[in-house]
C-alpha cells in the first residue's frame, strides 16, 4: 500500500463518531505508532481537521460541503479521475476513485438528460 493510499485510508478510518487510538490505527494499517503521528501530521498539513480527545482521533465533524459544478467542470473532473493511471490501482484509493467516477457519471447523465428534456419541451413549443 502506498502512502497516498494509506493516508486516504486512515482519512476514512477516521471518519467516525468514535475515533480511533493510536494502537487501533496502527494495527489496522500495519504500521509504526509514530508512522501514525506523522500520517496524522500529514492529514492536518492537507486541511483534513482532526480532533483528539481522549486519545482518540477522528475527522473534525464539518458537515457536509456541497460544490456546484456546470456539466463541463464535471467532464473535466471525469476524464481526469478516468485516467488508466489511476483507475489501474487497486485498494482503498481505487475504490474511492471508483465510486467518485461513478457519482460522477450519475451527475453527468443526470444533468444531460435535464438539458435535453429541456430542449425537447422547447422544440415541442415552437
Amino acid at each position: 500500500m502506498s502512502r497516498a493510499e494509506r493516508l486516504f485510508g486512515l482519512a476514512q478510518f477516521l471518519n467516525t463518531k468514535i475515533g480511533h487510538t493510536v494502537e487501533e490505527i496502527a494495527d489496522r494499517f500495519g504500521v509504526s505508532e509514530r508512522t501514525v503521528f506523522r500520517d496524522l501530521a500529514a492529514l492536518e498539513q492537507q486541511g483534513v481537521a482532526i480532533d483528539s480527545s481522549d486519545g482518540r482521533y477522528r475527522i473534525h465533524d464539518t458537515g457536509s460541503t456541497r460544490v456546484s459544478l456546470d456539466s463541463g467542470e464535471l467532464a473535466l473532473v471525469w476524464v481526469a479521475l478516468s485516467n488508466p493511471a489511476l483507475t489501474r490501482k487497486r485498494g482503498t484509493l481505487a475504490r474511492g476513485l471508483s465510486s467518485l467516477l461513478a457519482k460522477l457519471d450519475a451527475a453527468l447523465g443526470a444533468r444531460r438528460r435535464a438539458r435535453a428534456a429541456r430542449t425537447n419541451g422547447s422544440r415541442r413549443e415552437g
